[in-house]
């Protein structure tokens, strides 16, 4: 049986990347900027909702140690958007499909960062 934790980032990962997903989605049919561009900028306002619902409601961290939790998590973010934006990049130059290779880099990160994310909030 899976971690109440387990089950609660799958629920907080899959409703950022609903949220991420539509950011894009909007940024990339609203405006002219390439969606190699939009897709880092939307990764980062994700990555804060993110790490809001993980630390409150996933692994409901009560340290007082927030600016470490922050340093930590971001430096796992970053990690992950490298991953995610190298994948989305070459999906995206492969394919033309921008929803797709964000769609498919999303899936990379999420399995990227839910061990890493447990590193963060001492889990």
């Amino acid at each position: 049986m899976l971690e109440k934790s387990a089950i609660r980032h799958t629920i907080a990962s899959a409703s950022t990347a609903v949220f991420e997903t539509l950011l894009f989605v909007l940024l990339v049919w609203a405006t002219t900027v390439s969606p190699t561009i939009v897709n880092p900028a939307t990764i980062f306002i994700g990555t804060a909702l993110n790490f809001v619902l993980n630390k409150y409601w996933v692994f409901q961290s009560s340290s007082r140690a927030w600016h470490l939790e922050v340093g930590h998590f971001f430096v796992v973010a970053g990690f992950a958007l490298i991953a995610q934006s190298l994948f989305f990049g070459a999906l995206f130059h492969m394919f033309h499909q921008a929803v797709t290779a964000k769609l498919i880099a999303l899936g990379l990160g999420f399995m990227i960062n839910y061990p890493l994310k447990r590193w963060v909030f001492h889990q």
